[in-house]
């Protein structure tokens, strides 16, 4: 137990490792005085927005106003040049012209209710990033290019995208914990990396049938998330809804790929519906879904690969699309709530190792005819088995350890005597069940 709680904690470590925001801290200034242009009291910091009718801070307003019709981008957000004012800065008004906001133009102010023009064409990365209070924003249809994490670690509520734009970009939301609703345009083709990571009250989101992508941890710890319903073509990345903790269905019959981990530690889901399209169910696809005990389609998965269902400990019997005919290593491990007998399908050809370590409640398993080898430790641990029946003549290929560590009182059922000569002539399966080797 202690290490499959390590092994998932690892897990979920390096998920949040790959999948950051470079913002850094806002800096704050009580400044009074009325500023413009390219010119700051005190000095300033450098700057590329240098006409001296470009803009202006009204100080007893804590107002920004842009004059022209371009913000430029910045470096970074520390090369603006109403920085040392910018944690003072709750209203920013701009001219019904503008066309476009250059990157980390407003990173860290405090704008309240940001309203953009219909002027707009583009965004630039992190022009709205860090800040906290910008409440509810639509973008309007006119943009037609937004760059990553625009508004990542603001304060933003709700979000309605209606921008002539065909990708939500990457980081576009990372770690916007207030977000509880976005609404997406009919454009929209995919949603990047991280997208929506961390947006932990995101409830309700549209997912247009324009979409055929969402790249990996688009929507990870998005824990409001109850239902997400795909049913259009679409691809879906690595860890895409990765430990959205309430996510308690999914429905993705349209969905033609999938990566690693899709539904990864989401300890709230029940039952889940697969697409076609795709031979393997990918590494960790539902790896910790802890109360999963419901899933179907994939009519086309042959493989269920590594950690596939590990410690899906609701799982009463083997999800088995008809053309299953291999479990990868630690598939079904610690899966401790499958019926006391198991039947394995009926196409089944391999079962590599520790593929079902752990599975506690089984005491009876039914092998097909069609099964050529077990792995290493497949059954090891598997305190409850007593009884295999394997359907094959020809004696599987198995491991030393394949069977360690069952109920020490086992027996073994074959299909005939001369398979049960077999049997007992192989020294492992022998050494497994000496002379309790029977004829079903």
């Amino acid at each position: 137990m202690k290490r499959s709680i390590f092994f998932l904690a690892a897990l979920l470590t390096l998920s949040f490792a790959a999948c950051s925001d470079e913002n850094e801290p806002s800096a704050s200034n009580d400044a009074t005085a009325t500023q413009s242009g390219g010119e700051q009291s005190g000095g300033g910091k450098p700057t590329e927005f240098t006409s001296p009718d470009a803009w202006e801070y009204i100080a007893h307003r804590n107002r920004l106003v842009i004059k022209v019709d371009t913000v430029p981008d910045f470096s970074d957000y520390t090369n603006v040049p109403w920085y040392d004012v910018r944690s003072s800065i709750t209203e920013l008004v701009l001219p019904s012209t503008l066309e476009y906001i250059g990157a980390y133009a407003f990173d860290g102010c405090k704008i309240v209710d940001l309203t953009l023009p219909a002027s707009l064409k583009g965004i630039g990365k992190y022009a709205f990033s860090d800040c906290p209070n910008i409440g509810i924003v639509e973008i309007p249809s006119s943009v037609t290019e937004m760059g990553r994490s625009v508004f990542s670690g603001s304060g933003i509520r709700e979000l309605t995208v209606n921008a002539n734009v065909t990708k939500i970009p990457a980081n576009f939301c990372f770690g916007c914990t207030n977000l509880k609703k976005v609404v997406l345009p009919s454009t929209i083709q995919s949603i990047s990396e991280c997208a929506f990571y961390k947006a932990t009250s995101l409830a309700s989101i549209n997912l247009p049938n324009s979409i055929n992508r969402i790249d990996k941890k688009a929507f990870a710890y998005c824990n409001s998330f109850t239902y997400t319903k795909i049913l259009s073509s679409m691809s879906v990345g690595d860890s895409a809804y990765f430990s959205c903790s309430k996510l308690e269905t999914v429905d993705f019959s349209g969905v033609k790929n999938m990566g690693e981990g899709v539904f990864q530690n989401c300890v709230a889901l029940t039952s889940a519906k697969l697409g076609s399209g795709y031979i393997i169910l990918p590494l960790r696809t539902f790896s910790g879904c802890e109360k999963l005990t419901t899933v179907t389609g994939m009519s086309d998965v042959t493989t269920f690969d590594r950690y596939a269902f590990y410690g899906c400990a609701a799982l009463t019997t083997i999800p088995a699309p008809s053309n299953l005919t291999t479990i990868r290593d630690y598939a079904f491990a610690n899966c401790t709530g499958f019926d006391k007998k198991l039947t394995f399908p009926s196409k089944l050809t391999s079962i590599y190792q520790l593929a079902f370590k752990g599975c506690t409640s089984i005491t009876t398993i039914y092998l097909p005819n069609t099964l050529g080898s077990i792995g290493s430790s497949a059954f090891s641990n598997c305190s409850s088995l007593k009884f295999v029946y394997s359907r094959n003549s020809t004696p599987p290929t198995i491991e030393s350890n394949t069977f360690n560590d069952i109920n020490s009182y086992r027996e073994l059922y074959v299909p005939s005597a001369a398979a049960q000569t077999k049997y007992k002539a192989s020294t492992k399966w022998y050494n497994v069940f000496k002379t309790n080797i029977y004829i079903e």
